[in-house]
């Protein structure tokens, strides 16, 4: 499944975490039975049963004052790994969430066809035709917008269902039942599903709504969080945002799939990647 980046960076943390901690309750301590040494000669605080409490809400204001800050800068960054799918052939992903690319033209509606009728003539072979169709370059799908959601179901094996999240903006909702075709012409079997209502996919919030939405239908079917991909390659940038931070700390990956016009290095053309991210301390590069 490929390696982790900064397996033993979070190894370390976690030990340093754990020593702060442990060293904060202490110095607490300490503090606390040197004030409870001061004051005992004086029986009116001795006496006084509102001295504990006291003494637990400074320490509870010296911990928010100091310790907090000082985590949050040492535990402030992000870190993660990424695999290329050919390096990770047994990816055990078998949901995909994603926002579908509208087809702008006629002639990309005529791809669609064409795609299917390509299928169809692989009855035994679909496998042999859904390589044939997600080729890099200099085929007449080179430029068809739905080839790269084709090269990530060619890339996720064992995918068992795609939710489609709708944009307002691009009207892709009017398209769905032609995207859902094309895709189970290569995957017969494969459940391909639609949130509802079309999210406006410049707010934040409803495309938030729709990616919730959307993991609630794959929980449905039994789909766990770890085995659940979002697909940032189509769609505005702004659902690749939301997408991607909703993978920040969790189970959940999301894909990627390389164009011609990202790198100039030939053998990324048609690669599916993989990110799982989660925030993690950056005191190893200050």
């Amino acid at each position: 499944m490929g390696k982790w980046l900064w397996f033993s960076r979070r190894s370390r943390q976690l030990l340093l975490l754990t020593v702060l901690t442990m060293g904060s309750g202490l110095l607490l301590s300490l503090a606390a039975n040197a004030i409870y040494d001061a004051i005992k000669d004086h029986p009116q605080f001795v006496d006084n049963p509102w001295l504990p409490l006291a003494m637990v809400a400074c320490g509870v204001l010296i911990a928010w004052g100091l310790a907090i800050p000082t985590a949050l800068r040492v535990f402030g960054g992000s870190h993660g790994r990424h695999w290329r799918i050919d390096q990770a052939v047994n990816a055990p992903h078998r949901a995909l969430v994603l926002m579908p690319s509208l087809l702008k033209s006629q002639a990309m509606e005529e791809q669609g066809r064409s795609a299917i009728a390509l299928a169809a003539s692989h009855p035994a072979g679909r496998p042999q035709a859904l390589d044939e169709i997600t080729k890099p370059s200099g085929d007449q799908f080179s430029r068809w917008s739905w080839q790269q959601t084709l090269r990530v179901l060619r890339a996720l094996r064992k995918l068992r269902v795609v939710v489609a999240v709708p944009s307002k903006q691009f009207a892709s909702a009017n398209q769905f039942e032609a995207f859902k075709a094309v895709l189970q012409a290569f995957r017969p079997g494969l459940e391909v599903l639609s949130v509802e209502p079309a999210v406006d996919a410049l707010d934040y919030n409803d495309i938030e709504r729709g990616l919730s939405a959307a993991v609630e239908l794959c929980q449905e079917r039994g789909i766990k969080p770890r085995h659940t991909c979002f697909d940032i390659t189509s769609g505005l940038k702004s659902f690749a945002a939301v997408a991607a931070i909703k993978t920040l700390n969790s189970r959940y990956v999301f894909s990627y799939v390389v164009t011609d016009s990202d790198c100039d290095d030939p053998s990324y053309h048609g690669q599916v990647l993989l990110y799982e991210v989660s925030l993690w301390s950056d005191i190893n590069e200050r």
